[in-house]
């Protein structure tokens, strides 16, 4: 805990420039299942990532749950260099490309 706040994975997290892609994931996930119960027009959807390189990039909440999946079956410290990729838009880019097949199926 630090500052009163509870913090998780301080030294993972502070070497991306922007949140980690693991986390925004989460908040498109959330974002979605909030959707479902928070009033219309109070509501703001979350259906954006953005890379360290500074790029914005549209995902869909199938397309972020099925990339988490993919990640949860890494061991970890694959997994850690796996969203160390994905925070750039080409590794981004090409997971991304590779969900979207297996959703096309």
């Amino acid at each position: 805990m630090m500052n009163g706040k509870l913090r998780f994975n301080d030294d993972f997290d502070n070497e991306f420039v922007n949140m980690s892609m693991w986390d925004q994931l989460g908040k498109i996930l959330d974002s979605k299942s909030a959707s479902e119960v928070v009033d219309v027009k109070r509501f703001r959807a979350v259906n954006t990532v953005k890379t360290d390189d500074g790029v914005t990039m549209t995902v869909t909440a199938r397309e972020a749950q099925k990339i988490k999946d993919v990640l949860l079956c890494l061991k970890t410290p694959v997994r850690a260099n796996v969203i160390k990729q994905l925070q750039m838009s080409r590794g981004m880019t090409n997971m991304l490309s590779m969900v979207q097949k297996t959703l096309e199926k």
